[in-house]
């Protein structure tokens, strides 16, 4: 709950300093460990019809585990209306 909370302040906060019509780039790197937490807070907090591209190919909220598995890879979809990309690392 507490890496929801501060990804959710960190995602906000990049959004009001890039302007309400920019497309937010994030930048996540963390340890495998911490791969399978992130990657479902992610899924959790984009708006529906978002899309994760990583090493093992592509995921939808049908197929998470794709994500959840990936060692890097990027999302795309949209928090608070507006658009996001998130580029993971692990």
């Amino acid at each position: 709950m507490k890496l929801k909370s501060l990804f959710a302040i960190g995602a906000l906060s990049a959004v009001a300093v890039t302007g309400l019509n920019a497309q937010t780039v994030i930048r996540i790197s963390a340890s495998n460990g911490d791969r399978g937490p992130t990657q479902t807070a992610i899924s959790k907090i984009l708006a529906p019809g978002w899309v994760f591209r990583g090493i093992n190919g592509r995921a939808t909220a049908a197929n998470l585990s794709v994500a959840t598995g990936a060692n890097y890879g990027a999302w795309n979809g949209t928090y608070a209306g507006n658009p996001v990309v998130i580029k993971v690392s692990y």
